[in-house]
């Protein structure tokens, strides 16, 4: 799980989500706590955000404090640079 830029922690209760929020702030692991993205099935609406790197050692702290968790899911990164938005080819009709 090193190689992923971020990873989000799913819960089964708010409970859960804020008993790890703390878990992992006394751990000093640095993390954000979000609304559950769309693209995550779980019971609770709130899920922590943190870097790929960090996956493990919280997954490991949240066991360590009994703290249950419904999933750890990589973060889906942008298909690639954005191209912006299209550009009007025609002259605008308010120019000049």
């Amino acid at each position: 799980m090193t190689a992923l830029t971020r990873v989000v922690l799913a819960f089964p209760s708010t409970h859960a989500a804020m008993a790890a929020e703390d878990a992992l702030r006394h751990a000093g692991i640095s993390m954000q706590v979000i609304p559950l993205p769309s693209w995550i099935a779980a019971d609770c609406g709130l899920a922590i955000r943190l870097a790929g790197a960090d996956a493990v050692r919280a997954e490991e702290e949240l066991a360590r404090r009994g703290v249950g968790m419904q999933g750890a899911h990589p973060e889906p990164q942008p298909a690639g640079p954005s191209e912006g938005p299209p550009t009007s080819r025609c002259p605008s009709p308010l120019a000049g």
